[in-house]
């Protein structure tokens, strides 16, 4: 559930680690507002003002990093790993593109290339906080088939906190991590936190929305996304969001119109196409569900990816080691069929 969830709290301190020279205040305001403008999801106004920012300065790697990371908001990962490379080739030693690319491996379910783009940047500037953060991610995503990995996830957000005590991101990756294990009041509990330091993090929001709709308060969740898409109407997460809302509802032409807006920005928004399959699957068209499964793994299918995204669609991190054990066999062997997914998702998954 927190696939492009981290993306967005990222983005928010890009500006400031920007190592831009003294002189340039002209350049740094422009990529202030280039990332200002992808936050609140206005992707053409990012790529404007990131476009002005290399006219600038045209041998500056900083707008590279810039637009490489609108478009993986936009789900252009072949693209945006092109550019945060051709970032580092202008100069290698740049952190941020190395956690540029390690967010794009890892959005493939590319977990070992994640970590190894992540240790970089960490070598790199120990004191950073964002390399650490995408590590912790990085275990977070695998807790699917190694619960042990929670709590290597929890280490690293702890050790992000330990250089930043007032890190939100740090905090919001502890929700999640308590999320994973169903502690629903410690993840409230660390969301407040995340939100005395940052009110308008729209991260919290969305993870106390999944908080909600894990726990069954269908209003209590649709009013934390909708309190996201009146800061950024744009928000994938929150449509998505929204979309299980009306899912578990079973209004099901509310929630499919929801996916597809959320497609719409992101036509590879996996846990968008999941939804949708199962709209179908209730309004009795196992073809099209089947598509929909079919478009969802064609974006990444590792047996760890499958058990998260099915993982996701329960909406808390539920799962057993029948589910894990039938779908790292079945995609290692490449014998994995739709139908038996959206069996498995109606059977492994809480009653609704």
């Amino acid at each position: 559930m927190f696939r492009n969830l981290y993306v967005s709290g990222l983005i928010l301190g890009v500006g400031m680690l920007l190592a831009l020279p003294a002189s340039a205040d002209t350049l740094s305001d422009t990529m202030d507002q280039g990332y200002a403008a992808l936050t609140q999801g206005d992707y053409p106004g990012a790529n404007t003002f990131f476009g002005q920012a290399q006219m600038l300065n045209a041998n500056a790697p900083e707008p590279l990093v810039g637009e490489a990371y609108v478009l993986m908001k936009q789900g252009e990962y072949d693209k945006a790993q092109i550019v945060f490379e051709q970032a580092l080739k202008a100069k290698p030693d740049m952190v941020e593109a190395h956690v540029g690319l390690g967010y794009v491996a890892m959005d493939r379910g590319q977990y070992e290339t994640a970590r190894t783009q992540f240790e970089a940047a960490q070598t790199l500037s120990p004191e950073m906080t964002k390399p650490l953060i995408g590590l912790g991610y990085v275990y977070l995503k695998q807790s699917a088939l190694n619960t042990a990995n929670l709590d290597k996830a929890l280490s690293y957000f702890g050790q992000a906190l330990s250089l930043k005590p007032d890190s939100a991101e740090a905090y919001v990756g502890e929700l999640y991590v308590y999320m994973k294990r169903a502690d629903w009041d410690k993840a409230q509990e660390v969301g407040q936190k995340a939100l005395a330091i940052d009110p308008n993090m729209q991260d919290v929001s969305l993870g106390l929305g999944h908080i909600a709709l894990k726990q069954k308060h269908y209003e209590d969740a649709k009013n934390n996304f909708e309190k996201v898409l009146t800061r950024n109407a744009n928000s994938q997460e929150a449509l998505v969001g929204l979309g299980y809302v009306a899912l578990k509802q079973n209004n099901l032409d509310e929630a499919m119109t929801e996916f597809q807006k959320a497609l719409a920005l992101n036509p590879h928004l996996s846990k968008a196409h999941m939804g949708l399959s199962q709209v179908y699957d209730k309004q009795g068209n196992p073809e099209a569900a089947v598509q929909e499964l079919q478009a969802a793994a064609a974006t990444n299918p590792s047996p760890e990816w499958w058990t998260d995204m099915v993982s996701t669609s329960c909406h808390g991190g539920y799962y057993s080691e029948d589910l894990q054990s039938q779908f790292q066999q079945a995609v290692q062997t490449g014998s994995l069929e739709a139908p038996k997914l959206l069996n498995a998702i109606e059977k492994y998954c809480p009653a609704q």
